[in-house]
């Protein structure tokens, strides 16, 4: 929905549920830059691909990421 009231039809799905995660206007976009060696993780998602297994980057960048953020969470909430 665009702010003049207008549905949007061909919004991507992360869009279109944005509202429901974040429902106020002043909910905080975090953003980060990290460098990661790709050629590692793209062997490994070709070999998975050649065991009829469909992977994809995010599939391998999420879990660290989130065990990261939990682990910090943790660790400043005990100090």
């Amino acid at each position: 929905m665009r702010p003049d009231g207008t549905r949007v039809k061909n919004a991507s799905a992360i869009v279109s549920a944005l509202p429901y995660i974040m429902p106020r206007r002043y909910d905080a976009h975090d953003y980060i830059t990290e460098y990661a060696e790709m050629e590692p993780m793209r062997r490994y998602i070709q070999s998975k691909r050649r065991e009829g297994v469909r992977i994809s980057y995010m599939a391998l960048i999420s879990p660290p990421t989130s065990r990261r953020i939990s682990r910090i969470r943790r660790s400043t909430a005990s100090s």
